[in-house]
């Protein structure tokens, strides 16, 4: 390669993916330190760029520089024949700033360890630039940490922000117009369809919501699948005696149940206490579930309070039948809330954001680790920005949910302490197995962990390959100081600057490629199916008395029996109604950009080895896509097909 030369080599076509702005410049070095002359890049955002350069050694690295007024963001330049055959990328994927010294020097595919990086400096400037943009912030006290501010690196795109506020407006003129058309309390079942028929679609929580058999597949597959857990024994604040339960179990006892692995509890009591809008309560319920001849999961018995003295109302199925519908959806109520707080915002979101942001300020963008990350990052930031929104004094969560925005902070604050470890609940195998729920034949039907399974092994197949490649040896890990560093600033207390994650792999540190392996898979697996739980919301919650966000009045506390008009007294009113079901219906969308699981809009990665393992990770999820398809299920639950589930968490 030479600035005049003769060869016969193929002449370049540049291809530049960029924001407007510049002008840009290129210079092509190879490795044996020939240098081209100075190219300028066409100023249009997509384009090509002829040049009569000509290669005759193997490309070391692009120098690129800009000298226009203002910082100009460049995605990639790649350099083709002009048969368009591809014979290098350079995915810059920086702001270049203008001026003397602002000159970077981009290696083919960009994707290094920092001890073998030829640019030290370069990359030490960038993550000190980093480190003063990525401030800290939280919500409250004891809640995850987030980004301060906006800074550049972290702004929505453009087409995902104009996606988003379609979305967002056509459910506020929606909710608008039929909050000024609909008014009342729901005196008849028959009122939420006539709510659906002005614009809604109907929500599958409609259907055969009564049914204890679909209050227990809730537990399986609903908004908050990762609660049930296998009972050994009856706790000692769950007021439940094998006389209370026999009619229901029948022919079985509760010792027997326990030792055939039939028995499952789930407990909320965590919830005791919390501090909801206008000083409602919340019940802190426990529930027992039994597996049934049939492999269905059944309620037979559930306790609205926990209660040391045993003097808490436990109510059973052999109760009036309004009054145990009531009952569940009490409890229903008090597990929408967890999600809402937890699941949905607190560990799929503000969690995440706190990881994102510790990789900002310690990864290079050339790290890949940071690589493997970046596209399940792509609009977090920005999208938690607008969502948080729904927190504000006075919106929607005060105005809609029993919790309204201290409640709900209150709940982040208990589930962050107690409830969210990376290396358990964010590991899912070892989550199931810390749950006693892995044992397929004991626990059939739990559509979540049948999906979400074979997911996870494919997300750490796609790491392991990756990563393998880089830390080829133990000693590779040890001496990478940014994923040190990385490390380092998610466990660190936030008193001491850091995120305060808990259970990070690794003991103190990362000592095997396998311990960053599996923090990088939890962290992808969470961005994305563990997100795609709550894209149910709407299903689920859209028909109050199925998933209530909220209910009127106090918790019962007698099995006075009740008729469908009493139960009907507790089901918010239209407007409040119609409002919860424009919220969840936002809180569900998944917008109308191409980019699930896989199907990356945005890749990163770009060397031979990255590139074979997007492609063997989207034929994965091709197959266990084709699979779930085939499965027959009453109801249908696709929310973990990776035809559904979104790279990032982008709305």
């Amino acid at each position: 390669m030479g600035n005049n030369s003769s060869s016969t080599g193929p002449t370049c076509q540049i291809i530049t993916e960029k924001e407007r702005g510049g002008p840009i410049f290129i210079v092509l070095e190879d490795i044996a330190a020939n240098r081209t002359e100075t190219i300028k890049l066409s100023a249009s955002k997509s384009s090509v760029t002829q040049s009569n350069v000509q290669l005759r050694e193997k490309v070391k690295e692009l120098e690129i520089w800009s000298e226009g007024k203002s910082d100009t963001y460049v995605d990639t330049v790649k350099i083709s024949s002009l048969s368009d055959v591809e014979l290098y990328t350079f995915p810059v994927q920086r702001w270049l700033k203008p001026g003397p010294g602002k000159r970077l020097f981009i290696p083919p595919f960009n994707c290094c360890l920092p001890q073998n990086d030829p640019h030290p400096g370069q990359r030490r400037r960038e993550l000190n630039d980093k480190k003063k943009d990525f401030q800290m912030t939280s919500l409250a006290d004891g809640c995850p940490v987030q980004v301060a501010g906006s800074p550049r690196q972290a702004i929505w795109a453009p087409e995902y922000k104009k996606a988003y506020f379609n979305i967002r407006d056509r459910c506020k003129s929606d909710e608008l117009l039929l909050r000024l058309t609909q008014w009342g309390q729901v005196k008849q079942l028959s009122h939420f369809a006539d709510l659906y028929d002005l614009g809604f679609k109907v929500p599958q929580g409609i259907e055969n919501w009564w049914f204890d058999k679909m209050f227990g597949q809730q537990r399986l597959q609903g908004l908050v699948p990762n609660l049930i857990k296998l009972c050994k024994e009856i706790p000692a604040s769950l007021n439940v005696t094998e006389e209370m339960v026999k009619d229901v179990l029948k022919d079985v006892s509760l010792k027997q149940a326990i030792q055939d692995k039939r028995l499952y509890l789930t407990d909320l009591t965590m919830l005791k206490g919390v501090k909801c809008i206008d000083g409602n309560v919340l019940c802190a319920p426990m529930a027992l579930f039994f597996v049934d001849d049939e492999g269905d999961l059944m309620p037979i018995a559930i306790q609205l309070f926990p209660d040391e003295l045993k003097a808490v109302q436990v109510f059973l199925p052999t109760d009036p039948p309004y009054t145990w519908l009531l009952v569940k959806m009490w409890y229903n109520l008090a597990e929408a809330s967890w999600h809402l707080a937890c699941a949905n915002f607190g560990f799929s979101r503000l969690a995440m954001e706190s990881v994102a942001r510790c990789a900002h300020r310690n990864l290079s963008v050339s790290h890949p680790v940071s690589r493997l990350l970046a596209p399940h990052f792509n609009q977090l930031i920005p999208a938690n920005r607008e969502m948080l929104r729904m927190l504000d004094p006075g919106q929607w969560m005060d105005e809609t949910t029993r919790i309204g925005r201290d409640g709900f902070i209150d709940i982040l604050q208990r589930g962050w302490k107690s409830h969210w470890r990376m290396n358990v609940e964010g590991n899912l195998p070892r989550d199931l197995e810390n749950r006693e729920v892995d044992d397929t034949s004991a626990l059939p039907n739990y559509h979540y962990r049948d999906d979400a399974l074979p997911i996870w092994y494919a997300i750490e197949k796609y790491t392991g390959t990756v990563l393998k490649a880089h830390y080829d040896v133990p000693d590779k890990v040890s001496g990478d100081q940014e994923l040190r560093a990385w490390r380092d600033e998610m466990t660190k207390s936030v008193a001491e600057g850091g995120a305060g994650i808990q259970g990070v792999p690794g003991e103190g540190e990362f000592k095997t490629v396998d311990d960053v392996i599996a923090t990088v898979t939890s962290v992808i697996f969470t961005c994305t199916v563990s997100r795609a739980v709550s894209l149910q919301m709407y299903s689920q919650c859209a028909f109050p008395p199925n998933y209530p966000l909220n209910l009127v009045g106090n918790p019962i506390t007698d099995k006075t029996r009740l008729t469908i008009d009493d139960v009907l007294k507790y089901v918010p009113n239209k407007q409040e109604t119609l409002r919860m079901m424009s919220m969840t219906r936002l809180l569900s969308c998944k917008g109308n950009l191409r980019d699930t699981l896989g199907d990356f809009r945005n890749n990163f990665l770009f060397s031979p080895v990255g590139k074979a393992a997007v492609r063997r990770f989207r034929e994965d999820m091709a197959t266990i896509s084709a699979n779930n398809k085939k499965k027959e299920r009453s109801p249908p639950f696709s929310y973990l097909d990776p035809d559904v589930i979104q790279t990032s968490c982008c709305f």
